[in-house]
């Protein structure tokens, strides 16, 4: 079992979608019980205005029910903004040409970004990271492979053997 913390802002969430998106991917609908990603808002305060992490994280859980999770969470981890800060970069158009990117329909894409549901999940996200993670120390990703949490180091090596066995 593969579970996957991860913050939409994140550049490392980011590399390690590029590394291994399509594999979760295919996971997820081939062996859904095998992967779980847990969306969570650890970088708010990075951005201006802030809460484009808590925004990008409830479309995410929103889009689960939709069965469109897998290409939402892909459409914003790959379009994230090149740096950090202009108020520019995170807005609902950015949002929404992400998941574009990704092949939601903008009617989709604007429906999940209106929705104002998802905090409760969200939530449950972030303490369930904080469990297993060190005190007062939040990072994404975090990955557990078989209930072990794998050091940030290692995510490349240890989920490449773990995905190719």
């Amino acid at each position: 079992m593969i579970e996957v913390f991860e913050d939409y802002l994140c550049p490392h969430s980011a590399h390690l979608e590029i590394s291994f998106g399509e594999r979760f991917m295919r996971m997820a609908e081939q062996e859904p019980s095998e992967i779980a990603i847990y969306p969570v808002a650890i970088f708010d305060s990075f951005s201006r205005p802030a809460m484009y992490s808590t925004r990008c994280a409830r479309l995410v859980i929103n889009a689960r029910a939709r069965k469109s999770m897998m290409a939402v969470r892909r459409g914003l981890l790959l379009e994230q903004p090149p740096q950090l800060g202009a108020a520019e970069l995170y807005s609902d158009e950015r949002i929404i040409s992400a998941l574009l990117s990704c092949g939601i329909q903008q009617g989709l894409a604007r429906e999940l970004l209106s929705l104002n549901t998802g905090q409760e999940v969200l939530d449950r996200n972030i303490e369930h990271l904080r469990s297993i993670s060190p005190p007062r120390i939040l990072a994404t990703p975090t990955v557990v492979i078989d209930g072990t949490t794998v050091p940030p180091d290692d995510h490349l090596t240890v989920l490449g053997a773990s995905l190719s066995q």
